[in-house]
């Protein structure tokens, strides 16, 4: 009798912890699928934005091309085209031509004062005022444009000869032909004030009493019959810079 009164009681007890482990288990079922919406919700809601910053955000950076345009590139990729090259030895080339212009203009005006002696325009005597006005300042300023030079990277210098351009643009052949032209002015302004140096140098000596007066003369005939030619040859240059397209 009393086994069988306790039967039903373990029965009832154990049918009731199924149904406490059944309703645990779904309990968890439940929240894993609530879980798992709200994650798809979430990605849902994030992801267009990702993935549109992966597919369609401006993560190159612009570099010009061959022919001075721009085109995406990825980031640290590609190099700088031809046209920039040639800008930039453009803008180099110019400052060094504004830095030689004063010592050229004085070795202009130091020649045409022999020019005008040679054909008695003028006497030694205001030939000699000429010189003596050139001289001051003449080696400050041929010291600016040396100082101009060494600043100037000239073996970074990757503008291309128009001759080896091949297919390019218009403006690329202009910019390149310019650089040429600054190229060849800027030789021949070398050249010149190379001359005008060695000239002031051996006038600082006359002044000093370093050197005759006889051997200064014969020198100085030698320099002129230089400068002038010279001197030619860069104004030529420079004027082809002057009517050279801009770059």
């Amino acid at each position: 009798m009393d086994e069988t009164a306790r039967s039903p009681v373990s029965e009832r007890e154990r049918s009731g912890r199924r149904s406490i482990l059944v309703a645990f288990v779904v309990g968890v079922l439940v929240g894993m699928v609530a879980l798992g919406l709200v994650w798809a919700t979430a990605r849902y809601i994030i992801a267009p934005d990702s993935d549109q910053a992966t597919t369609t955000g401006d993560t190159s950076t612009k570099l010009p091309t061959s022919d001075g345009e721009s085109s995406p590139g990825a980031q640290g990729a590609g190099s700088p085209s031809r046209m920039y090259y040639c800008r930039q030895a453009d803008a180099d080339l110019t400052g060094v031509l504004l830095a030689v212009a004063p010592a050229m203009d004085q070795w202009a005006v130091h020649i045409g004062a022999m020019n005008k002696l040679v054909v008695g325009a003028i006497t030694l005597q205001q030939a000699t005022q000429f010189w003596n006005q050139t001289r001051v300042g003449a080696k400050r300023n041929l010291e600016h444009f040396r100082t101009a030079m060494r600043d100037v990277p000239f073996t970074g210098m990757d503008c291309p000869d128009p001759t080896d351009l091949g297919q390019a643009s218009t403006q690329l052949r202009a910019c390149a032909q310019r650089v040429a032209h600054e190229r060849q002015a800027l030789d021949d302004a070398r050249i010149a004030t190379g001359t005008w140096a060695t000239h002031v140098r051996h006038m600082e000596m006359l002044r000093m009493g370093h050197m005759s007066a006889a051997r200064a003369s014969r020198l100085w005939l030698s320099s002129w019959r230089q400068g002038v030619a010279e001197l030619r040859a860069y104004r030529g240059a420079a004027r082809a810079v002057g009517a050279s397209a801009s770059c």
